[in-house]
């Protein structure tokens, strides 16, 4: 599998003309696959945001079809196929804007305060969807809002099934990240009004915006499954299409991360909750390792980071961005707290709330939000940081990154969005999003990981004996010598930021990235010290004249995956799997059987027990069973979006858990995560 750097290759297509002229005299040099495939990530055939014209089209993508034909004549009808396939794109994402700019001139009315409607309709819907989880007798919901938005197919809360508990949690979030991106999109032409009074019919059309921005969601997917994971148009009739991938589809190892990601905060909640049960006063033991204004709704928030980080109780007072780590998780989740408040308080209502945004939003000053979190127990100077961390910016990705939207003099938030927010997923996107400057993260790694591996009885030690040659750990199982590259990256909240670990550990096939691979990195010091093994015995207390048996390389990221990505002779695996392994918890699966909920182990269930020994090691990493069993459980299913006269099919990766009525040793009932 090649990987191309699409950050390098988006930045030189930001000036088509300039690119034009980098892909002229780059393609002399390269092979036909790579020269197709930097054309396709480049997206020069369509605008993101916008209508491209057809001049433009043939200016710069035509142009560079042209150099293909002449650089490489044998491979005619290959390059024709590419151009009619990134055709197809181009006409789509025209088609869509096109539609959009119709809609705007029917609808859009400058003085109706449009984005003003769209977040209360946006605060009415996802409320509603709320009720469904909480329970809110759907009699009630007249009582509640003025207008009462159902999306199409959600049930009532009374007809409610553990299945569709999944399809509203799964649709809840897609709504909120719309609300997002359209306020994203709206917020610099159309400002916000508290005391605006809504027409009732502007409200109602506002809805229109959510249909919309799934299309359009659905087309930035297929054009990331297009131009990254080899997705391939199948033209069924002259308006049906459909994109097929195959098994080894990057965009299915994202999904498979990010459900790793997510329910390995489901495992540690149940780890906390076993402890408690165990040792009801573990929190209060915990108290005097943090700052005084830690509550104890903050501990699972401070375990979950403390883990998908890394990083031990002390840790967590490095800071990130001039805050420390307790103080963003604290400051968070008193968003949360006072989301999930205003929430209770408005299931309460008896009265219907007007079509004003104040009725629906939390409004403070930028002052009032900063003594908010003073009185959370936070310094001044630390209040006022994050509350401008937390303001929407430009370089928000989502409101739940951004809490804190710019309206008028102030600053609001939507509580239906904030109330279900994960703290530890949304500040590690926060961090991501705006580049917030961490504190050496790199050697908590190290030394926790080293700490990890010695408590589970292996020799292990950093080699740091010569400038360029550091070796993060090394360690020796039965004789066996592992080169260990550690690394401290983020998490895999967008597909763009995965995609981009991947060209980080493989290498940039194209050439533009100038850094070295991780997978060179290692193999680099791995060939020196293996060439110095007197540097090793010193480093490792290892007797005069020992030899090892076998060498290995090996990668660990904190950045959980979804694939398995070992490459030249190196072993490439996350910390979660690797901690799994060393620690001797096995991953079990879950299934039902006549409504009986049982457990199942993995063949590979023998990897984890006993001592750790070279076979078991070698045969768990070329397994990576929690990523295997995952991958089994994935659903493919087909969606269909609609751009002009033609219906495109695409593949959706369902590898959510479900919900299911199961019954208990007692002859209960409940519902239960398989």
């Amino acid at each position: 599998m090649s990987y191309y750097n699409a950050r390098a290759i988006k930045k030189l297509a930001e000036d088509a003309e300039k690119f034009v002229v980098f892909f002229q005299g780059w393609i002399d040099k390269a092979d036909i696959k790579p020269a197709l495939n930097v054309l396709k990530i480049s997206a020069l055939y369509y605008n993101r945001f916008t209508e491209q014209s057809e001049d433009d089209y043939t200016r710069y993508f035509g142009q560079c079809i042209y150099l293909l034909l002449v650089r490489f004549p044998s491979n005619y009808d290959e390059i024709l196929k590419m151009e009619k396939d990134c055709r197809t794109i181009h006409v789509a994402y025209n088609d869509f804007f096109r539609r959009i700019r119709i809609m705007k001139a029917r609808f859009y009315r400058a003085e109706e305060h449009n984005l003003n409607a769209f977040l209360i309709f946006s605060e009415i819907s996802l409320s509603v969807m709320r009720s469904l989880l909480d329970n809110i007798p759907s009699s009630r919901l007249e009582s509640i809002f003025p207008i009462v938005f159902r999306m199409h197919g959600l049930p009532l809360s009374e007809d409610i099934t553990p299945h569709n508990v999944k399809s509203v949690s799964m649709i809840f979030d897609q709504v909120c990240s719309y609300t997002g991106n359209l306020f994203k999109e709206l917020r610099h032409s159309d400002l916000l009004d508290l005391e605006y009074h809504c027409p009732d019919k502007t409200v109602r059309n506002a809805g229109c915006w959510i249909k919309e921005w799934d299309d359009y969601d659905s087309l930035n997917r297929i054009s990331d499954l297009f131009r990254f994971c080899h997705g391939k148009f199948n033209y069924l009739d002259l308006n049906n299409i459909s994109l097929e991938v195959d098994e080894g589809c990057t965009y299915k190892d994202y999904e498979i991360a990010r459900s790793r990601f997510t329910m390995r905060g489901t495992g540690v909640y149940y780890e906390i909750q076993k402890i408690l049960e165990k040792n009801p006063n573990f929190i209060e033991q915990l108290k005097p390792r943090v700052p005084n204004w830690v509550n104890e709704n903050d501990f699972f928030s401070i375990a979950y980071f403390s883990e998908m980080e890394n990083m031990s109780p002390e840790d967590l007072y490095i800071e990130y961005g001039g805050v420390n780590i307790y103080a963003w998780i604290h400051a968070y989740g008193m968003l949360v707290a006072i989301a999930k408040q205003e929430m209770d308080q408005r299931f309460n209502r008896t009265t219907p709330g007007t079509l004003q945004l104040k009725d629906w939003v939390i409004y403070h000053t930028r002052d009032e939000w900063i003594l908010f979190f003073v009185e959370g127990g936070l310094s001044y100077v630390t209040a006022a940081l994050i509350t401008d961390y937390f303001t929407f910016d430009d370089k928000a990705l989502d409101i739940n990154d951004c809490p804190l939207l710019p309206c008028k003099d102030g600053l609001c938030m939507l509580p239906s969005i904030v109330s279900m927010s994960c703290v530890t997923r949304s500040l590690l996107s926060l961090f991501s999003a705006k580049n917030i400057s961490i504190g050496d993260k790199g050697k908590t790694h190290e030394r926790e990981f080293i700490q990890r591996v010695r408590g589970s009885k292996i020799c292990a030690a950093q080699l740091s004996v010569r400038k360029d040659y550091d070796c993060d750990c090394a360690m020796v199982i039965q004789d066996h010598l592992f080169f260990v590259e550690l690394k401290s990256n983020g998490h895999p909240v967008h597909f763009n930021r995965y995609y981009q670990t991947l060209v980080n550990i493989n290498g940039d096939t194209v050439g533009l990235k100038t850094k070295s691979s991780w997978i060179k990195q290692v193999t680099r010091y791995a060939n020196y010290y293996s060439a110095q093994l007197e540097l090793v015995r010193d480093a490792l207390g290892l007797p005069a004249g020992w030899k090892p048996k076998g060498l290995h390389k090996m990668i660990v990221t904190t950045s959980v995956f979804g694939g398995i990505y070992h490459r030249e002779g190196c072993f490439v695996v996350d910390k979660t799997a690797f901690y799994s392994f060393i620690d001797r918890m096995v991953s079990v699966t879950t299934e039902l059987k006549n409504g009986i909920r049982i457990q199942i182990s993995p063949e590979s269930d023998h990897f984890y027990h006993g001592e750790i020994t070279i076979d078991k090691m070698l045969g768990f990493l070329n397994e990576l069973p929690s990523i295997t069993a995952r991958r089994q459980r994935v659903k493919q299913l087909s969606y269909n979006v609609q751009c002009g006269k033609v219906n495109f099919s695409y593949p959706f990766f369902d590898i959510w858990p479900a919900f299911e009525t199961v019954i208990k040793k007692d002859g209960t009932e409940s519902v239960a995560m398989l």
